[in-house]
């Protein structure tokens, strides 16, 4: 984990510098947000949760402004849920309900969105089965028991979904 973190703080050096000489770089500032959010998971995974927080959020808020300039890109749009997902995993590993339920709430809504246009999108079933099972463990830190069973079995049917389209694929 240490030399991970080096590499990651490293790589993050290295973007911002790239960012500050050369703006115009879109797949650059594009890589910056995508380093910090593997640098927060770091972070969270030994324990150092502000740590991880500062820097997810700041993932959050650089990918936001990149979909202000390409408010069509869906790989963008996705990067947001991940982003967002991800803040909502670390309270998960936190163990802090009330933020999870704050946080998870958020991720809900691109992944309808996206099945609703297609209603097979695999990425979209898997996601929105990861948000709804997140809640469910953010109610049941917060003992709201029958909110967590709510949100457990609406994790299994898109799983079951996506089972059918790619059996095996929830191995």
């Amino acid at each position: 984990n240490e030399k991970a973190g080096k590499l990651l703080a490293e790589s993050a050096k290295i973007l911002q510098e790239t960012i500050k000489n050369h703006p115009e770089h879109f797949n650059t500032r594009r890589a910056y947000p995508r380093v910090l959010r593997a640098y927060s998971k770091l972070k969270s995974n030994t324990g150092d949760f502000d740590g991880a927080i500062k820097d997810i959020e700041e993932s959050v808020n650089l990918t936001n402004e990149l979909v202000k300039q390409k408010p069509d890109d869906y790989s963008l749009k996705r990067t947001v849920w991940l982003n967002d997902s991800y803040v909502c995993e670390v309270f998960v590993a936190k163990r802090d309900g009330s933020k999870i339920i704050e946080t998870c709430q958020k991720t809900l809504d691109f992944n309808q969105k996206a099945l609703e246009k297609e209603p097979d999108e695999s990425f979209a079933l898997y996601d929105l089965a990861i948000s709804h099972y997140n809640l469910a463990q953010g109610y049941r830190l917060t003992n709201q028991p029958q909110l967590s069973v709510e949100f457990a079995q609406k994790a299994l049917a898109p799983l079951a979904k996506l089972n059918k389209i790619s059996p095996g694929i929830n191995d």
